[in-house]
């Protein structure tokens, strides 16, 4: 990256002049000659014109996600430097005009330093999840990442392509299209590759499950390709991946070089935990139980193969582990006792 006169990287100066005018245009439209200097300014060079949509996203997601930590901790850094640097200028110049004028030049600083930073973040971003809790959240990019509960996600949106780790739980990935940056998510041994689309991770006993609702998702073995052949599998699929159609859901081994099985999947079904719902159709108990202890500190242990096996059938309100225990008891023959602060599920005369 090639620096300028004053040794700052010629993509930083491009960041910050981007959310510069970025903030300039959403405070009010343009006189004549502030949009003639704007129409220069994306003349003058290429990459302006990419540098000032890549501006607008941030600009638009920072709204999203003004509350995030990240956000208020960039935020307040920055306010910081434009305090420090002004506050000389401030205290000379006291006409109220001059002085309006500052407190502008400070705030499109402000939105420019803090555009630059989200966008030259060169380390990953991990969100995550407690007992019980769900989030919903805008990245950077514009994509949508949706958490169950327990669940932790890494995120890395640096450079050529936007990089992904699902490292517990479960996710939905909204992907906002950007053809020139590869959106790719790993977990489990499994790399799922996608452009525009909506799909779910989830890691669940020693399974990952990859279910697909809109647009199309290919499945790779192992952690994401080269940029070079990430470009080559979104066109031919076939070449080395499995090709997912919405509906469909992968089911493959954690790390295992076993073929992955693709089934039919109901997707209503499959998102109601989006809703605080858990919804099964034969569902071993064992994962059942996995998935229901997400949501509570009272947690579930099942206690022989036997009873792990049965497949179970229902709708359960998340984090209400005492009705789950109740209708199976009812339902599948089995007998709950307590063991320390859980509930273990075994077979009855076990």
């Amino acid at each position: 990256m090639n620096d300028n006169q004053d040794g700052r990287p010629k993509e930083t100066e491009r960041s910050e002049a981007a959310g510069t005018w970025c903030l300039r245009i959403a405070r009010a439209p343009l006189l004549a000659d502030e949009q003639s200097e704007f129409d220069l300014w994306l003349a003058s060079d290429a990459t302006h014109a990419a540098a000032f949509e890549r501006a607008l996203d941030v600009w638009d997601a920072l709204h999203a996600i003004e509350g995030e930590p990240e956000i208020i901790a960039m935020r307040a850094n920055a306010l910081e430097a434009v305090r420090d640097a002004n506050m000389q200028r401030w205290s000379r110049d006291t006409t109220p005009r001059r002085w309006r004028w500052a407190v502008a030049t400070a705030a499109c600083l402000l939105l420019a330093l803090t555009v630059a930073i989200w966008l030259g973040q060169s380390g990953p971003v991990v969100y995550a999840t407690g007992i019980g809790e769900r989030r919903t959240l805008l990245l950077a990019d514009g994509s949508g990442l949706s958490l169950d509960a327990e669940t932790q996600v890494e995120v890395n949106l640096a450079g050529d392509r936007r990089t992904l780790r699902l490292l517990e739980g479960r996710a939905k990935f909204d992907v906002k299209k950007d053809a020139a940056r590869p959106f790719t998510v790993t977990a489990g041994g499994q790399t799922v590759v996608a452009t525009g689309t909506a799909f779910s991770v989830e890691l669940i006993g020693d399974q990952v499950h990859v279910i697909l609702y809109e647009g199309k998702v290919a499945v790779v073995r192992g952690d994401p390709p080269s940029v070079p052949r990430l470009f080559e599998i979104k066109r031919n699929p076939q070449k080395g991946a499995i090709g997912l159609v919405p509906g469909r859901e992968l089911i493959a081994k954690v790390d295992a070089p076993v073929a992955p099985e693709i089934v039919e999947t109901d997707v209503n079904r499959s998102l109601a935990w989006e809703g605080g719902q858990l919804s099964f159709v034969d569902e071993p108990l064992g994962a059942v139980v996995e998935r229901l202890n997400r949501y509570s500190s009272s947690k579930i242990l099942v206690g022989d193969r036997r009873a792990a096996a049965i497949e179970i059938n229902g709708v359960f309100n998340a984090g209400d582990t005492q009705a789950f225990v109740d209708a199976v008891q009812l339902a599948y023959g089995l007998e709950a006792r307590r063991s320390g602060d859980a509930t273990v599920l075994v077979h009855k005369g076990r």
